[in-house]
């Protein structure tokens, strides 16, 4: 298959714009601080639950409050103070799976003349993403998500800034990797993200029913806004450290996709953080359940 037609596939399945570009490297650290570095101008990276690694070494940080609308105001605070040229954030909370409210964001940064970078790669693989309708200027895809067994970072957005569509990176991956990736985000669109959106809803729905029942256990969030979420939960046991739920989970009952980080930038303490995917079942929730009531009743 011809690789411009695997570029037009992956350019569609982010609702880009006709004459935007797409410039793939197998490094996503490669791609995303590509931008920051030929942006005309300064850089502000919006920080909701870990550091985005679409940054440069002098990017302004704006670090968010549990308050989408005051973080929003504070961005704009900050682009009134010192004018910038792009505005970086993730889709979706790393600490939490809370997807931010992009379309709010990118107005917000073009009310100042800025231009925004949002970084797609763990909404993709739950919902679709446009960069048309959400009046996004870039964003950030990559085939880590999927379970492609190439690595294919993807960088979509406006051509000025992109210079050609052909732009070479120092890791192109191959054409082969470059339609694996595009053939998976096409699977992804085949099987529709309103059913994976329903599905995924199903499975939170069923987790947080259960960790409502178990004493000692909380659910936690980076915001106070009722907020979409995806792929994640995050949660603590009173009386027990994060690494150590987390050891037990993973060692004692072998849950997989469990793991343990900060919930918001610059504040202490860790969360639990468990992933909920295209490959959860409903076995998978009861079963980490079960696991979780284990550490709860060991807190006791």
């Amino acid at each position: 298959m011809p690789r411009d037609d695997a570029h037009d596939r992956l350019r569609r399945s982010v609702g880009g714009r006709i004459d935007d570009v797409v410039v793939l490297a197998r490094r996503t650290a490669e791609l995303a601080s590509l931008l920051p570095q030929i942006a005309p101008g300064e850089v502000v990276v919006l920080e909701a639950g870990g550091r985005s690694r679409a940054v440069t070494a002098d990017a302004r940080s704006v670090v968010a409050t549990r308050s989408i609308d005051e973080t929003i105001t504070l961005l704009e605070a900050e682009l009134v103070r010192a004018p910038a040229a792009l505005v970086v954030v993730e889709a979706v909370s790393a600490a939490t799976g809370e997807v931010l409210p992009i379309g709010r964001l990118a107005a917000a940064a073009h009310r100042h003349d800025a231009r925004i970078l949002v970084d797609a790669a763990r909404l993709l693989p739950h919902r679709a993403v446009s960069l048309t309708s959400w009046g996004i200027d870039y964003a950030l895809i990559s085939s880590r998500v999927l379970d492609v067994p190439f690595d294919v970072t993807a960088l979509i957005g406006r051509a000025d800034w992109l210079a050609a569509s052909d732009r070479a990176t120092p890791t192109t991956p191959t054409a082969v990797a470059v339609d694996a990736f595009a053939s998976a985000v096409d699977q992804l669109a085949t099987i529709g993200f309103e059913q994976l959106g329903y599905r995924e809803y199903a499975l939170h729905k069923r987790l947080d029913a259960g960790l409502g029942r178990l004493p000692g256990v909380r659910s936690l969030s980076a915001f106070d806004d009722p907020l979409d979420r995806v792929g994640m939960v995050a949660l603590a046991v009173d009386g027990r450290e994060a690494d150590d739920v987390v050891r037990q989970l993973t060692v004692r009952h072998g849950i997989a996709g469990c793991d343990s980080g900060p919930v918001t930038p610059g504040r202490t303490g860790r969360a639990v953080r468990l992933q909920v995917g295209l490959g959860t079942t409903f076995d998978d929730v009861d079963r980490l359940l079960r696991a979780l009531g284990g550490s709860a009743v060991a807190a006791a």
